[in-house]
């Protein structure tokens, strides 16, 4: 039998202006198809949340994307997606959940614990009616070639993916343990004194020390779900 190929895809879902870090932050989710699976990582904020996340940041102008325009940028639709990976449940990242309705979405315990003790009113576009939830505890290999990291530090249940091609090469999908590669070669620049570091360090006992075993990965490729830029490992 030949190699299982494997293909990371990111997703358009949308970007923020007037946003915290940057004039204009990229609302990216990806797609990872390793053979008949098909993984997908975060959904973005969707035009139904827009206005649940203008009460938070009143001041930030959203585009939106909705996960089947996103989808059909590399040629797949909604049915194809056999699991939805969250990131973590800040609404940016699991607005439009419900358009993958029955899907298995794959979050950490931690994560969606934290989510109701904190975010309770968010929960219709994470625990809607229909919604499968599978939690895990830590690192997990969801299928062949993607593993799931748990990397506390944006917040306590933060994950991000490790993707390994059949050539040993691989890509890392940070989500939001750096927003933006120039956090990730140097967190300093979103330090205490930043006004958006509370949003970057939910939890700084964890953040730089996820940033580090993160880096020790080596990756060929890392992604970012806020910045375009992909770095060369």
């Amino acid at each position: 039998m030949g190699e299982r190929s494997i293909r990371v895809m990111r997703l358009y879902l949308g970007h923020l202006d007037n946003g915290p870090v940057v004039p204009v932050l990229p609302l990216n989710g990806y797609a990872i198809q390793s053979g008949c699976d098909v993984v997908m990582v975060d959904t973005g904020i969707g035009d139904a949340a827009v206005g649940v996340m203008q009460s938070f940041a009143p001041d930030w102008r959203m585009t939106c994307r909705t996960v089947d325009e996103a989808l059909a940028d590399h040629g797949l639709e909604v049915g194809d997606v056999t699991y939805l990976v969250s990131t973590h449940l800040h609404l940016d990242h699991f607005g439009q959940h419900a358009a993958l309705k029955g899907t298995p979405f794959v979050v950490q315990r931690s994560e969606l614990a934290r989510a109701r003790r904190e975010t309770d009113v968010l929960g219709e576009f994470f625990e809607f009616s229909g919604a499968v939830i599978n939690e895990v505890d830590g690192d997990d290999d969801l299928v062949p070639g993607v593993r799931i990291l748990h990397t506390p530090g944006h917040t306590i249940g933060h994950q991000s993916l490790l993707v390994t091609h059949g050539d040993g090469s691989t890509d890392l999908l940070v989500g939001d343990a750096a927003y933006t590669a120039a956090v990730w070669e140097d967190p300093s620049v979103l330090g205490p004194g930043h006004p958006a570091h509370h949003m970057q360090v939910g939890e700084p006992a964890h953040f730089e020390d996820t940033l580090a075993r993160l880096r020790e990965l080596k990756a060929t490729r890392v992604h970012f779900c806020h910045d375009p830029v992909i770095l060369a490992g």
